[in-house]
């Protein structure tokens, strides 16, 4: 491994892939394989403690099968009386040679601070998302949605100082309808096919650079595809690692809908301690807090704030012409409050979260009439495996 592979093996972290790079639908996951993430992958088999009781710096002991020691894994100080990495790799841990319960093995970072590699191979996800009926204005009725997202992503170095992750993702939205003040009417379905690529680029500096770029088709596939279908959104941002637990981000995101949205894409990641971790963003902003292990199960709970923007093309119905297309554009705001579950033995994570939407607003791009949704209430929850 050369110095620049193991710079950035250790400056970013591994994102559960749907925390990797969203899907076009969500900004959940933005920023996550740029900046330290809160994988718990690097950790597994922390010795179990009940719920908030974890000690950042767990002894893992012989028994739990830790039989080496591992510099990059020591606390603060130094292992001992040695100091960082005194004992080299492949050293027996202090203790050894006595029985079990005498001996002392490397302690596992178990907070979100920790050695946190790129996850290379493939990852998965599946998100749901509920948001019950609400009025629209102008219009007559309510409109409601239920949507899946699924998606895929492969991690490999692709030179030594760059990480390239890409895999397809795909979505179904199921609508309530409502009608439309000239007495059109939405479709029932819509869905998303579309493919994403990131790469982040270690510069031999404090910066780092990501790029990314996402072609998508969306669509009700009543009739031929037209240019309202194909959307290609980008991203290009750099990272500014100014010390231990703290970051910037500057860049900016090209969303390919109704309005070509340009948005700035950046903000500051703040780490203090080892449980918290605040990423003061946007279109996201989020604070985690890890509040300890159930069982075999690291938990953070989190609140986050977002804007979110998704756009198809359609076929309109019951018009008074009969169907036409036309392209929509959906876009909010949404404030979540979180639980977060990840099982390193297992590779398996979840999520359930609950939140209010606000600022609603239906566009089109044709001549069908824009229209705003009340706000309401909006639930959510996924894997990651």
């Amino acid at each position: 491994m050369t110095p620049s592979t193991l710079w950035l093996t250790l400056a970013f972290g591994a994102a559960l892939p749907g925390e990797v790079e969203p899907s076009l639908y969500q900004l959940d996951r933005p920023f996550e394989i740029v900046v330290r993430g809160q994988s718990p992958m690097a950790t597994p088999g922390v010795v179990s403690t009940p719920l908030g009781l974890e000690d950042p710096w767990k002894p893992r002991y012989a028994q739990y099968g830790a039989p080496v020691q591992d510099p990059f894994l020591e606390p603060p100080g130094g292992y001992g009386a040695g100091g960082y990495g005194a004992g080299g790799y492949g050293a027996p841990p202090p203790g050894a040679g006595q029985p079990w319960w005498l001996q002392e093995a490397p302690p596992l970072y178990s907070g979100i601070n920790g050695p946190q590699p790129f996850k290379f191979g493939w990852t998965s996800w599946l998100d749901a998302t509920y948001i019950p009926d609400q009025g629209i204005s102008p219009g007559t009725g309510e409109f409601g949605m239920f949507g899946l997202d699924i998606g895929a992503g492969y991690t490999s170095q692709i030179s030594p100082s760059t990480v390239l992750t890409h895999g397809p993702d795909a979505g179904w939205r199921s609508w309530k309808s409502p009608k439309l003040a000239n007495g059109e009417r939405l479709p029932s379905s819509v869905f998303h096919l579309g493919y994403d690529f990131e790469t982040v680029t270690q510069t031999g500096s404090p910066w780092s650079v990501v790029l990314g770029f996402s072609p998508s088709i969306n669509s009700d596939f009543e009739r031929n595809l037209g240019s309202g279908a194909y959307q290609f959104d980008a991203k290009a941002a750099g990272v500014y690692n100014a010390g231990p637990g703290l970051q910037y981000v500057i860049g900016a995101l090209y969303w390919d809908r109704v309005d070509d949205i340009i948005l700035p894409y950046g903000g500051v990641v703040f780490t203090p301690d080892d449980r918290s971790e605040y990423r003061l963003m946007f279109p996201e902003s989020r604070f985690s807090y890890y509040v300890g292990r159930v069982g075999e199960d690291d938990k953070w709970l989190y609140v986050s704030a977002g804007y979110h923007v998704e756009s198809y093309e359609i076929e309109l119905d019951s018009g008074p012409t009969g169907p036409r297309g036309d392209q929509i554009q959906l876009s909010d705001w949404r404030v979540m409050f979180g639980l977060r579950s990840d099982n390193g033995l297992m590779g398996l994570g979840s999520y359930i979260e609950a939140g209010y939407v606000f600022d609603r607003e239906a566009e089109f791009k044709g001549s069908a009439p824009d229209f705003d949704i009340d706000s309401g209430f909006i639930l959510r929850g996924g894997l990651r495996y």
